[in-house]
């Protein structure tokens, strides 16, 4: 069964004139926070630890807004997002900000 964002929120039903509008999307895997000092000693081949565990779901959003929730995946040796929850922003509790800085 194919469920799109459309299919997910009715009020989006009249929107479907601008099917042909690029828009950016964002996975976020993580963010850290560095001193400048710890960004200007980055060399080659340092690893930045992150926050998040293996397996869960990363934020994923369209235009800056916050649309859904999705699962890393290498497909073919590349990497790609599996959309595990659209339109199912309201659930998560912890204080988000968009790629742009924006507390939501």
């Amino acid at each position: 069964m194919e469920t799109s964002l459309v299919n997910t929120i009715p009020a989006l039903d009249g929107f479907k004139l601008l099917d042909q509008v690029p828009l950016t999307v964002v996975a976020e895997l993580d963010r850290k926070m560095m001193t400048f000092g710890e960004l200007l000693n980055l060399q080659d081949g340092d690893v930045i630890g992150l926050s998040r565990a293996a397996g869960e779901n990363i934020r994923v959003y369209v235009g800056g807004a916050l649309i859904g929730w999705g699962e890393i995946l290498l497909l073919e040796g590349s990497l790609a997002i599996r959309i595990a929850d659209l339109g199912e922003t309201g659930r998560h509790t912890e204080e988000e900000q968009t790629p742009e800085g924006r507390t939501i």
